[in-house]
């Protein structure tokens, strides 16, 4: 692995590493709104996008990083 991929690699964990934490985040929002449940029932369809995409997002970021291991093995 050349050092430009090193540190591609590099970012791209502490990418990851930060997509994590804010997935978790949302899932945990998405968690408190059922307890603001009937009341809160407006916000369910905004939070659960916002959950969504994050995961999405998370999901293609560990893709590439498992695409970049297997490739420098």
């Amino acid at each position: 692995m050349t050092e430009s991929q090193s540190e591609e690699k590099a970012k791209l964990e502490a990418r990851v590493r930060k997509l994590n934490r804010e997935a978790s985040e949302t899932a945990m929002e998405l968690h408190d709104l059922t307890e603001e449940l009937p009341t809160a029932y407006l916000r369910i369809m905004e939070v659960a996008k916002k959950s969504f995409e994050k995961h999405e997002e998370l999901a293609r970021h560990k893709a590439m990083l498992n695409a970049m291991n297997d490739s420098g093995s």
